[in-house]
């Protein structure tokens, strides 16, 4: 499991109240967003839902597992490494493969010199 301190868990919950209050988290889970609404600071410190707030620390520290589970979320989406992902081959004989054949053929021409060069008739000096 996930094992948080009470600084840590403020953190994860800002997050996802910053992530609610943006709306660029969209959580589809009417239960999850009741219980994220319920969710207050508790006077002796601490958050959690406000159910509990007469119950013992020790039980309070058991529920809110939605809730946590939709910050780790966000926090997931924000500290995982970006893949990268290789641009998949054109398959042979297809549009996009004749396309990129076509691309390096016009790039090899452009590279080359003339086989002509230009004469410089000011230097010349047969005359």
């Amino acid at each position: 499991g996930y094992h948080t301190s009470a600084q840590s868990k403020r953190e994860l919950l800002q997050l996802l109240d910053k992530a609610y209050a943006q709306t660029n988290y969209v959580n589809h889970s009417f239960l999850a967003l009741g219980e994220a609404e319920r969710y207050i600071e508790y006077p002796g410190g601490g958050v959690g839902p406000a159910g509990l707030a007469r119950e013992s620390k020790s039980a309070r520290l058991t529920h809110g597992d939605r809730v946590i589970g939709d910050a780790l979320t966000l926090e997931a989406l924000e500290t995982a490494p970006k893949l990268r992902r290789k641009k998949p081959k054109a398959p042979f004989r297809s549009v996009a493969h004749r396309m990129k054949l076509y691309k390096e053929k016009i790039a090899v021409a452009k590279s080359r010199k003339p086989w002509r060069h230009k004469y410089d008739f000011s230097k010349d000096t047969t005359w």
